[in-house]
């Protein structure tokens, strides 16, 4: 038996229980009216059936895998988008790149702060255990 073939069905069912928690997500944002972006909803109710084990890792890792290797592939509408927008970039693209930067550092030691603090042990943060 060929295993190619049902490597693709299996990729293909997994890549669409993704896209049916990101629907569902976007169905219940927009249901609800949250102010939540739909699709990070889908993340989080996906998240929190992993952590609490009703799907198992296993029914997402292939498709995950598959999404994340294109990846690139789907920032380039967005780069060319931006094209539209060149007139912007020649007269304010200075401070645009210079509040991504910043923005990039305060989030990176932001978040290295709080991993060094998280990897601490409680006796090491100064608080006691009861």
């Amino acid at each position: 038996m060929n295993t190619q073939p049902m490597k693709m069905i299996k990729l293909l069912i997994q890549t669409a229980l993704l896209f049916i928690f990101y629907y569902l997500g976007t169905w219940l944002q927009q249901t609800l009216e949250l102010v939540i972006p739909g699709s990070v909803i889908g993340m989080i109710l996906l998240f929190l059936l992993l952590v609490i084990r009703v799907i198992p890792a296993k029914w997402v890792d292939d498709g995950s895998l598959f999404l994340t290797g294109i990846l690139p592939l789907l920032f380039v509408p967005v780069c060319v988008g931006i094209m539209n927008y060149a007139n912007l970039f020649s007269s304010e693209g200075a401070v645009i790149v210079a509040v991504i930067f910043t923005s990039t550092l305060v989030t990176l030691a932001i978040t290295g702060a709080v991993s060094q603090l998280a990897a601490r042990g409680p006796s090491e943060r100064g608080t006691s255990e009861r």
